[in-house]
């Protein structure tokens, strides 16, 4: 534990040094380390506040103005375009549009991470360093089944990862023995922009500048949001996300606008 405290701290003088120099950076160190818990408490609220007071327009997302969630029918034609063209993108997109967990972790799942016996997908959260587990919906259970059963060879060979890399031949470097979020980020741009579909789905309210542009993590608020829309409850929601229940304001953030379901709603 010493030498961890004894790491960490050289780290952060490190650090400091860009911003005090060189001589007064152990001096800063000792001035924020003497601090109490509730003295640190209290200055981060006080950055905080100077920051929105400094770059307001970083408040646009937070006032709610647009989510994070891919609205439903460019999902469903992203899902079908990699159904026909690349199985492995395809099922990423499929697991975490509907089961909801952040694409680093579903990229890392395995072969027994998949309970057919309990009908749930048991994820690590990597962000939170923690297990949990999601149920599969009928039709992730059967895709997730041939999946397996059609990549059976290529998964065991590659440490029974389900995203199993391709040939490397032409990616000598790969840290991985699995897929990672920048590839399937790639083919995700690629075909929105071969398909004609826009890039950026939301944009902030008053400038119009660009909110939201379609990344992998645009199908985790797709699962957000079909749950909501069936259940309307938001407990069940944080669940899947593998949300704090304190953290509603941020599950909100997945939930897609509505809107213009509210203004047809009105107008009938």
């Amino acid at each position: 534990m010493e030498k961890l405290k004894k790491n960490l701290k050289e780290e952060i003088i490190e650090d400091l040094k860009e911003y005090f120099g060189e001589s007064k950076a152990e001096t800063a160190f000792d001035f924020y380390y003497s601090m109490t818990r509730p003295k640190i408490e209290y200055f981060s609220k006080i950055l905080w506040r100077i920051r929105y007071l400094k770059y307001p327009h970083t408040r646009g997302r937070k006032l709610g103005n647009k989510s994070k969630a891919i609205p439903d029918r460019i999902w469903k034609a992203v899902l079908e375009h990699f159904k026909l063209v690349n199985d492995e993108v395809a099922l990423a997109v499929e697991i975490e549009g509907i089961e909801g967990p952040r694409i680093n972790d579903v990229l890392c799942l395995k072969v027994n991470d998949v309970d057919f016996k309990k009908h749930e997908l048991n994820v690590y959260n990597h962000k939170c360093k923690r297990w949990y587990n999601v149920p599969l919906s009928l039709d992730m259970e059967t895709d997730l089944n041939n999946y397996i059963k059609k990549h059976k060879k290529e998964i065991e060979a590659h440490d029974n990862y389900l995203f199993f890399t391709k040939d490397d031949k032409h990616h000598p470097n790969r840290r991985y023995n699995h897929l990672e979020q920048h590839y399937i980020n790639r083919k995700l741009k690629e075909y929105l922009k071969e398909s004609g579909f826009d890039v950026i789905y939301a944009h902030r309210e008053g400038d119009n500048a660009p909110l939201h542009q379609y990344t992998t993590h645009s199908n985790r608020g797709h699962a957000a949001t079909q749950i909501e829309k069936k259940t309307g409850d938001m407990k069940l929601v944080q669940k899947l996300m593998d949300h704090s229940p304190r953290s509603l304001s941020t599950t909100m953030l997945y939930i897609e606008d509505e809107d213009d379901e509210l203004r047809n709603v009105m107008r009938k």
